[in-house]
């Protein structure tokens, strides 16, 4: 790889491969562009060439990745970024290849320019893939509520004989263009409220309030059943960025760019960020949550959802529920 770009991105970039020594690529070299010119990073042992121009007629890279939050490429850099395009050298923006390597999105290395001209982003909105999912989403809940009546009875006797309080516990939540949806769960805590708290808490995976049933039931994500019913109703669908409270959605918003994007589609019953992470129970793990929904948001295909499934059910095989 040859990366080129502003200093502050070229760098993190770098960082984040040396974090992931195992994908196959390797630093061939990295220049920094800023308004005096080319400038290189000589931290690469033995690998430093007097001129980025050099090693681009050397042709000794397989591909090219450049910093789309770079100002300072002018028409000469980009006509030489062309060059290599028509030649056959991949060429790969670092959000891109960021993306493409590690399975989530880098929100640090993106900006509102990428996302406007980034036309992966309207994948889920084309309507025979809308269509179709829901079609899907539909006959496979309502096959779900009928093939698990009878366990989803049992469930709700069993918490009503080992703790006090309702079987069920519902919960605004926001769903496609914010709007607002009750979300069903069964019970899993003492107390489904939150006493004594003026604001709202994330959730944790270790409350001191979840039942002897409730650790079962989240375990195995069998407290998440009910949600077949809010499936059916066309709140949610089996695949999507999980639904949030409003309270916590905004707080986001105002700490997280382009957070609002994860409101473009349904939320779903599991997602790509529960597959790759646990409980997000703070606000740095909700960045890296949304690092993995905005992947999704620019990769939704049956085939991501096919896999987003079969993951879910291993996890719930083993007991690992998130």
């Amino acid at each position: 790889i040859l990366v080129v770009g502003d200093q502050q991105q070229v760098d993190q970039f770098l960082e984040d491969i040396k974090l992931h020594a195992g994908s196959g690529y390797d630093i061939t070299g990295a220049y920094y562009r800023d308004v005096e010119g080319y400038r290189q990073n000589c931290n690469l042992e033995g690998r430093c060439e007097a001129k980025v121009s050099t090693v681009l007629e050397k042709n000794d890279f397989d591909l090219l990745v450049y910093d789309t939050k770079c100002r300072n490429f002018n028409s000469a850099d980009i006509e030489s970024i062309l060059q290599l395009k028509y030649k056959g050298k991949a060429i790969y923006d670092i959000p891109t290849f960021y993306q493409d390597m590690i399975g989530k999105a880098p929100i640090e290395f993106i900006d509102s320019v990428w996302l406007l001209f980034n036309t992966q982003l309207q994948r889920g909105q084309r309507q025979y893939y809308v269509r179709a999912k829901r079609l899907l989403d539909i006959g496979l809940s309502f096959l779900l509520l009928m093939i698990l009546a009878i366990p989803m009875i049992l469930i709700g006797l069993l918490i009503k004989m080992t703790s006090k309080g309702p079987v069920l516990f519902m919960q605004e939540r926001l769903c496609v263009q914010e709007g607002e949806f009750n979300c069903i769960k069964f019970r899993t805590m003492i107390d489904a409220h939150e006493p004594g708290k003026v604001q709202p808490a994330w959730a944790t995976s270790e409350s001191d309030r979840i039942t002897r049933v409730g650790h079962f039931l989240r375990k195995t994500r069998l407290d998440e059943t009910p949600q077949l019913w809010n499936i059916l109703r066309g709140d949610m669908s089996f695949v999507g960025p999980r639904p949030i409270r409003k309270y916590f959605a905004e707080e986001m918003a105002r700490n997280i760019p382009f957070y609002n994007l994860r409101f473009m589609v349904k939320p779903g019953l599991s997602g790509w960020a529960q597959v790759n992470i646990g409980y997000a129970g703070t606000a740095e793990s909700q960045l890296e949550k949304f690092r993995y929904e905005l992947f999704y948001l620019q990769n939704m295909s049956f085939l991501l959802d096919l896999i987003i499934i079969v993951k879910t059910i291993q996890m719930i095989i083993k007991g690992e529920g998130r």
